[in-house]
This record gives structure tokens, C-alpha cells and sequence, in this order.
């Protein structure tokens, strides 16, 4: 695993984290693409997203980002006060 100079892996998890959920995010908002049964890649301007749905899309997905973050700080802390006892 990663570990900073401190020894913590916590850095490195939400740096992956955040470059994760970024191109995922920039992937699905950007572009029209559908996989096929075959599992070939279809460009498909029909699947735009519309504002609503891009709205709706991005809520969620910055939720999502939110609720990570949040756990790997609460799990970082849990094992940090395991560490010190």
C-alpha cells in the first residue's frame, strides 16, 4: 500500500479517491457512448444528458463523492484512536 513519510495510507486513499470518482464522472457527463451486447463501444448522441438529468446526475455523483470521503476519514480516525491506546 501507499504511505506517506507519517506512515498513513489515509492521503493516498482519498487522492485516488477523488481522481477516481473525477474521471468517472467526466467519463459519464461527456460522452454518449453505449456498450453493445458484444461489448463494443457505440457512440450514441441520442443519450445526452439533459439539464435536469445532468443536475440530477451530478447530486448524486458529488453525494457519492461526499459519503467516501467521509468514511475513509471516520475509518482513518477509528484506527488511529485503535493505534494510540
Amino acid at each position: 500500500m501507499f504511505r506517506n513519510s507519517k506512515g498513513s495510507t489515509q492521503v493516498w486513499l482519498n487522492d485516488l479517491g477523488v481522481c477516481l470518482f473525477v474521471l468517472i464522472g467526466l467519463t459519464l457527463a461527456t460522452h454518449p457512448v453505449v456498450i453493445t451486447a458484444s461489448g463494443h463501444l457505440m457512440y450514441d448522441e441520442s443519450i445526452w444528458l439533459s439539464t435536469t438529468e445532468m443536475n440530477k446526475f451530478i447530486t448524486f455523483y458529488f453525494s457519492a463523492f461526499f459519503a467516501y470521503f467521509l468514511i475513509v476519514y471516520l475509518v482513518h480516525a477509528r484506527k488511529s484512536n485503535e493505534k494510540n491506546r
